[in-house]
């Protein structure tokens, strides 16, 4: 493996004031939270240097904190701040495939040009997924994943379309 085959997925940074081995997170753009289901990571220094590490405990409040098992390298990051989170990318390609119905859950239900309501979670028993749909008045209505129901899925719009779900409102 080399630099290259290492995705950055956020920057580690100053510590935290009541507790400094843990350090500030910022993530990138096109970071995910499931990336965290991995403990193991490695860091990009800006010298070229890179260090495997693996993440002790993450806290989360108006930002994350991560804290690592390294404790020498948690004072190197101190000190040189700005430093590469990076997953390999097979790692992140494994991941992506893993946890492929998450990406779904926060997105808009839209049925009949009209918003029905968010995806809260993905079912799965087998023949089909269940995607679990929470209306605007507070009710739980479970959509196979099939043809015959979903329309598209646009990722960048953030929504799900459907089609032909009235008897399943009704139940």
């Amino acid at each position: 493996m080399t630099i290259k085959d290492l995705i950055p997925i956020g920057k580690l940074g100053i510590p935290q004031k009541d507790n400094p081995d843990f350090l500030l997170f910022k993530p990138d753009r096109n970071f995910l939270p499931f990336y965290f289901s991995k403990k193991e990571f490695f860091l990009i220094f800006a010298d070229y240097r890179v260090r495997f590490v693996t993440i002790d405990c993450i806290r989360e409040d108006k930002n994350i904190w991560l804290s690592l098992v390294e404790t020498d390298v948690t004072d190197e990051v101190r000190e040189a701040r700005k430093v590469s989170v990076c997953l390999p990318a097979e790692d992140i390609e494994q991941l992506h495939s893993q946890y492929e119905d998450d990406y779904i859950i926060g997105l808009t239900a839209v049925f009949n040009d009209a918003v029905l309501g968010k995806i809260t979670d993905v079912q799965c028993f087998g023949a089909t997924d269940l995607i679990v749909v929470e209306t605007a008045d507070g009710r739980e209505v479970m959509i196979p994943d099939v043809e015959q129901y979903v329309v598209s899925l646009d990722k960048k719009a953030g929504c799900i379309v459907f089609r032909n779900i009235e008897d399943l409102l009704n139940l």
